[in-house]
């Protein structure tokens, strides 16, 4: 599993932060049914287990009961987690 980070082109001062073992197939499980377009910022490969710490960590910046989080990259990842194997492309 891949952790990744990813935000909306209408309000790109929000990250969401989750798992996937494809996440071009999540991108666009995301993009379904919303108006705004979700751009993948970055892919931590074989990470996929600190989700759900990060997800802890980060709740006060949760936007509402929503799954965004009002917060900036290298609040949102730790530092160990900033290398990213392979380059990526928005979808």
């Amino acid at each position: 599993m891949d952790l990744y980070i990813a935000t909306r082109t209408d309000a790109p001062h929000l990250l969401k932060i989750g798992r996937s073992s494809n996440t071009r197939d999540r991108c666009r499980q995301l993009q379904t049914g919303h108006c705004f377009n979700i751009k993948m910022l970055a892919i931590c490969r074989r990470t996929g287990a600190c989700d759900k710490p990060r997800h802890r960590a980060l709740r006060d910046y949760r936007l509402g009961n929503s799954e965004w989080l009002c917060v900036d990259m290298l609040t949102a990842v730790e530092p160990s987690l900033l290398h990213i194997s392979e380059p990526t492309r928005p979808y």
